[in-house]
């Protein structure tokens, strides 16, 4: 399924900040309580091919949801992961939200369409409708003139 780009980077975001972590944990041998591990936003955009400013755009929404923050060490700017973060890495969290908001623009877009389809069936029914009764009328005068023509014959 097609997930939004901005649902998938999230995503990977947090996949390279969690790469760093299971980096450091493998050397120090323990998890860490607060999970601060530090990465360079330049280093990020780097591997995604992206600007700092779109990776700043679309971890917004994860600092309000305190999974990510930033800093400035010196002139680096980084960008470390917190333990929310590593809980929305391993949930798929921003891959499972881009597949429901697929999925919820599509019923979206499938019950504009079966609206307008239901309008244009019901117009052609009106519009045959009114052919038919037309059509109706016109054979039942017939028959009326046929009627009356019967009707003189006989007199």
């Amino acid at each position: 399924m097609l997930i939004p780009k901005r649902f998938s980077i999230r995503h990977q975001i947090l996949s390279i900040l969690c790469e760093k972590l299971n980096d450091v944990e493998k050397v120090k041998g323990k998890v860490f309580k607060q999970s601060l591990i530090d990465v360079e936003c330049s280093t990020i955009a780097e591997r995604l091919g992206i600007s700092i400013k779109r990776i700043h755009e679309l971890s917004s929404k994860m600092q309000k949801e305190n999974e990510v923050e930033f800093e400035f060490l010196g002139n680096v700017e980084i960008i470390r992961i917190r333990e929310n973060g590593i809980i929305a890495f391993i949930d798929r969290k921003y891959l499972i939200n881009g597949r429901d908001f697929v999925l919820d623009s599509l019923k979206k877009y499938l019950a504009i369409i079966s609206g307008i389809l239901l309008l244009i069936i019901a117009v052609i029914t009106f519009i045959l409708n009114i052919i038919d009764t037309r059509q109706n009328k016109n054979d039942i005068q017939k028959l009326e003139k046929r009627i009356q023509f019967l009707e003189s014959k006989k007199n």
